[in-house]
Formats: structure tokens, C-alpha cells, sequence
């Protein structure tokens, strides 16, 4: 496979390189939830049991709201699809740098801050909702300005991390264009 003149080395190695990045973040989030795995964590596949129950009750949201994501996303390829194949690098450039906060600011906080509550608030019921407001304020506290100096600060993030080899001038200011307009569903999309 070769692209624009380059090796299919580099395309290995970035596949090879995600995938790598996405099981050492597996591995780093069950060692650091570790305690809470083996307390924790034990397999229901009983429909009468109340668990199993309560977890397919919250199943449905979930799944939709994924099903909703994957579907967005196929719908943005579809009308890509019909620009050149610049457009559709230009957008997917833009979305992983647009999701680079979440991922970071977001998914640590979400995967910090709310199991905690969950364990403080699991004997008293009441609490769960304060709580829960307070681990949103604290996401909003963080994702609205990101999500700002992503929108005021597009062009400079996309040189810094885009800006050399076959990537141009005006690649920057068109990635820079979607980065600004994906920034505003940063906070949504956390």
C-alpha cells in the first residue's frame, strides 16, 4: 500500500501505534481500579436477579446514546464522502484533535470523580443528586474554557500539531475552520 509517495510503514505504525495506546489505557485504568474490580465486580447473567436488572434498565439509554454517536458519524462520512479526499482528511484531522480534550480532561474526570461519588452516595440516596451536579459543575468548570481557547486558537493548535511535511498552508486554515466548529461541541460531547 502506498500513499501520496510514502511507505505503508507509517500507516502500520500509527494503526499498530493506536491500538498500542488503546490497551496500555486499559491496562493503566484496571491497575488503577484494581481494588474496586475484585470488590467490586462480579458476573449476573440472571434476569431475575435485581442487579441484572437494574444494569439492562440503564442499558437502553446507553446503547442509544452510542448508537446515536455511530450514526452521526456515519452520516458525516456519507456527505464528506462526495468532496475531495482532502475534505474527508481535514475532518477527521479536525475531530481528533477536537476530541483530544475530552479524552483527557473529560474521561479522567468522569472516570475519577463519579465513582467516588458513587461509593459516598451509595447509602444515602439523597445525596446522589447534589453530587451529581457537583461532578457536572466540575467538567463544565474544565471543558468551557478548553473549549474557548480550542475555538480562539484553532489555527495555532492545528500548525503545532499538523503543520509540516505535505500538510499546507491552506490544509491549516481549513482544519483549523472544522476545529473551530467541532470546539463547539466539546462540552456536549462530554
Amino acid at each position: 500500500c502506498v500513499y501520496g509517495g510514502a511507505g505503508s510503514v507509517g500507516l502500520h505504525a500509527l494503526a499498530w501505534g493506536i491500538v498500542g495506546g488503546f490497551v496500555l489505557q486499559l491496562f493503566v485504568m484496571m491497575f488503577s481500579c484494581r481494588d474496586d474490580i475484585v470488590n467490586n465486580i462480579r458476573l449476573i447473567f440472571w434476569p431475575r436477579d435485581p442487579l441484572f436488572r437494574e444494569y439492562l434498565s440503564g442499558f437502553g439509554p446507553v446503547l442509544l446514546g452510542s448508537l446515536t454517536g455511530i450514526g452521526m458519524g456515519i452520516v458525516t462520512q456519507l456527505f464528506v464522502s462526495y468532496l475531495d479526499a482532502g475534505s474527508i482528511s481535514i475532518l477527521q484531522y479536525a475531530s481528533m484533535i477536537a476530541m483530544l480534550p475530552i479524552e483527557i480532561f473529560a474521561t479522567s474526570i468522569q472516570s475519577t470523580f463519579f465513582p467516588t461519588i458513587a461509593k459516598r452516595t451509595s447509602h444515602d440516596p439523597k445525596a446522589v443528586d447534589p453530587a451529581h451536579r457537583a461532578g457536572v459543575s466540575v467538567l463544565l468548570f474544565v471543558l468551557v474554557p478548553i473549549t474557548a481557547i480550542t475555538a480562539a486558537l484553532a489555527e495555532p493548535i492545528v500548525r503545532i500539531l499538523l503543520g509540516y511535511g505535505r500538510f499546507s498552508d491552506s490544509d491549516i486554515v481549513q482544519t483549523a475552520l472544522v476545529l473551530s466548529c467541532f470546539a463547539i461541541g466539546i462540552v456536549g460531547r462530554a
